[in-house]
């Protein structure tokens, strides 16, 4: 499988991208392509309304590659750590800028951390958005809090067992779910006209 992880934190360290990572890694134990899209490094313009983005698109190298790695995925995992109550601006921004071309009939896992109280209301905001771009969220999601990791060089490692164990459920069940949805309704036919229009 073709699988794209958005880590929508734009903090250093980062505890939701330290899921993110995991994930990745986690997939790719499993046999999967991952591409991991890390929006720290990738500036995106601010999405405009349908209709424009193409010229957008062209002028932006990041998010005509994300626009094609998207096209071209099986499937999701969206990481975004909580922000009063909610996803952050740049996973939304990012979101915004695909369409239900990108996303139809493919499915997307969600995690996220919550800092010290955790929280899962950003991850349920998130299994709206995807059911508007008519994918399927997995019904399993990590939400992680700050005591489920340790700063080890400066950066962030998941070190609470419980949360390994369940970032690997998700990622079972993920991979699960598109195979049974990879060939739904002509996904991959409609994936790949995007990335051609792309082209």
């Amino acid at each position: 499988m073709e699988i794209l992880i958005i880590q929508g934190s734009l903090g250093n360290p980062s505890r939701t991208a330290a899921l993110a990572e995991l994930s990745a890694r986690t997939l790719a134990r499993e046999g999967h392509r991952v591409r991991l899209f890390d929006l720290r490094v990738h500036d995106l313009p601010w999405a405009v309304p349908y209709g424009e983005e193409e010229s957008w698109s062209r002028s932006s190298p990041s998010l005509r590659e994300l626009i094609r790695a998207a096209a071209a995925a099986d499937a999701f995992v969206w990481a975004s750590p909580v922000y009063h109550n909610s996803y952050s601006g740049v996973l939304k921004c990012a979101l915004d800028h695909l369409t239900e071309r990108e996303f139809r009939d493919k499915p997307v896992a969600l995690c996220g951390d919550g800092g010290r109280r955790g929280s899962e209301q950003p991850l349920e905001h998130l299994r709206t958005v995807a059911r508007s771009l008519h994918a399927c969220a997995t019904s399993v999601v990590v939400a992680s809090r700050a005591d489920d990791f340790t700063l080890k060089d400066g950066q962030y490692v998941v070190t609470n067992q419980e949360i390994t164990v369940r970032v690997g459920e998700m990622c079972r069940q993920l991979a699960a779910f598109a195979e049974l949805l990879r060939g739904s309704a002509g996904a991959v036919l409609r994936s790949a006209q995007r990335a051609e229009e792309l082209a």
